[in-house]
């Protein structure tokens, strides 16, 4: 299990890496950390923050992060909004945020802190997800809500109707938070150059880092690929996903490969599949495909490149899809998974003795 010394020592490291010139490596931190994606509860993506009828999430999030932490995992990122579904209200195409916040949002948001302190651990909460500002909504899970950004009056509330009260929790459970996360991987609302998203999107995170870095506390925003980090802001810590294609899909604008070193991106890791299927990315060129076949094996062996890269900090998105409402809320990785972490954080090789 990662200690809370370990802990800051890793946000030490990010944080050089992602500012100072200076390398990032300290003596102190004997091995990359590892962190997990906890994307949402069930198959709730973009409907279960602040919902009253689902705030049994923060206890099934107290009971999932206990294998996390058995397998050496002290830092988990989580979507809050995702798609925006449960924030304000659409009337046809036209996006109204809430009148008043309900009393929910910050209830829900300290209560997942408290289910991180009784664990020991701490967390990156991302506020939304770039399909939030897609439309139209519902199709494809798009929430329809691009006057957040787009409209003064909406953002104004935004920002002073949810996150200044969240940061206002925040503020008061400092070592569960290790950084607030804006958005993630907005590269995907600017694809047109002749769309004033692009601007809108600049001054959307500008303003939302700014606000979490006034109330001292690590910023972030989930970029998709590692060329944004010099597109676009990226808060005080510095952070891009990996999703390698290969064979002629490699050959896309929108994709990126080898995986570059730390050095060269000075960030952290906050992405990277755990699967090999094709569904979220291709093999990785720097490994073996017979090393990839099996998915303890495969997980450790990224974790492995990784780290040879000199990333500090790296986050697996897990293998296994989210259950209905209802059911019995999992954490989405599997077995072989959480061993292939286990196997990283003590230091041991999968399948050795």
């Amino acid at each position: 299990m990662m200690s809370r010394r370990q802990t800051l020592l890793a946000l030490s490291a990010v944080a050089a890496c992602g500012g100072a010139a200076r390398g990032h490596f300290f003596p102190e931190l004997r091995a990359m950390c590892v962190g997990a994606n906890y994307p949402w509860p069930w198959n709730t993506y973009g409907s279960y923050f602040g919902n009253p009828d689902m705030r049994a999430w923060t206890d099934r999030l107290r009971e999932n992060l206990g294998p996390l932490r058995d397998v050496g995992v002290g830092i988990v990122r989580l979507f809050l909004l995702g798609n925006g579904w449960s924030y304000g209200r659409l009337s046809g195409d036209r996006f109204s945020p809430p009148d008043a916040l309900p009393a929910s949002f910050p209830e829900q948001f300290e209560q997942m802190l408290l289910a991180f302190r009784s664990r020991g651990m701490t967390c990156i909460p991302s506020l939304l997800d770039f399909p939030a500002l897609q439309g139209p909504a519902g199709v494809k899970g798009r929430g329809g809500r691009a006057a957040i950004v787009t409209d003064p009056g909406a953002r104004d509330c935004f920002f002073e109707g949810l996150v200044e009260p969240l940061l206002a929790v925040a503020d008061r459970y400092r070592p569960e938070v290790f950084a607030m996360e804006v958005m993630n991987e907005p590269t995907w609302l600017v694809l047109d150059p002749f769309s004033s998203m692009r601007a809108d999107v600049t001054a959307f995170l500008e303003e939302a880092l700014a606000r979490i870095e006034a109330h001292g506390h690590h910023s972030t925003v989930g970029h998709r690929f590692s060329t944004d980090l010099e597109e676009f802001p990226t808060g005080s810590l510095r952070q891009f996903h990996y999703y390698p294609r290969e064979g002629l899909r490699a050959l896309l604008p929108l994709t990126e490969r080898p995986l570059r070193r730390c050095d060269s991106t000075r960030a952290f890791l906050g992405e990277f599949s755990a699967r090999n299927d094709g569904s979220e990315g291709d093999d990785w060129p720097e490994i073996g495909d017979a090393l990839q076949r099996d998915p303890r094996r495969r997980v450790y062996e990224r974790l492995r490149c990784a780290a040879a890269k000199g990333y500090s900090l790296s986050f697996v998105w897990p293998d296994l899809d989210g259950v209905p409402f209802g059911a019995a809320d999992s954490i989405k990785f599997s077995a072989p998974v959480l061993a292939a972490i286990g196997d990283f954080t003590r230091g041991s090789i999968p399948g050795a003795g």
